[in-house]
């Protein structure tokens, strides 16, 4: 299970601005992606979709609120030298995550809409 479902978002493999309900799929709100590049992030610029960094999911788990997507917008954020700056568990109420199990979210688009 990804960590920003955990914490009450959607997460879909397809990133798009507008819902199409009978194929099941929501508008995004944010993209959650690792660089500054490919399809996906292209068309975040043009829909002005928020294109963040993982940190921002994980900041979220850490503080229990969503923190301001300016901090944690991909094309400011420097890479992170190392996974150093997050412990090896993140605990929620009655939920302990690995860390090896949230780094997979990097290029996963994410509905942050009904985050805690």
């Amino acid at each position: 299970m990804h960590l920003a479902e955990v914490l009450g978002a959607t997460c879909q493999e397809y990133f798009v601005r507008k819902a199409n309900r009978s194929r099941g799929i929501l508008s995004n709100t944010h993209l959650v992606v690792a660089t500054s590049e490919g399809s996906k992030y292209e068309a975040s610029k043009k829909w002005k979709i928020p294109a963040v960094t993982k940190q921002w999911v994980l900041d979220a788990a850490k503080s229990g609120s969503v923190p301001p997507v300016n901090e944690y917008l991909v094309d400011a954020c420097k890479p992170l030298q190392s996974n150093t700056d997050i412990s090896n568990k993140i605990s929620l109420p009655d939920k302990e995550i690995e860390k090896e199990n949230i780094n997979h979210i990097d290029v996963k688009q994410v509905m942050m809409q009904n985050l805690m």
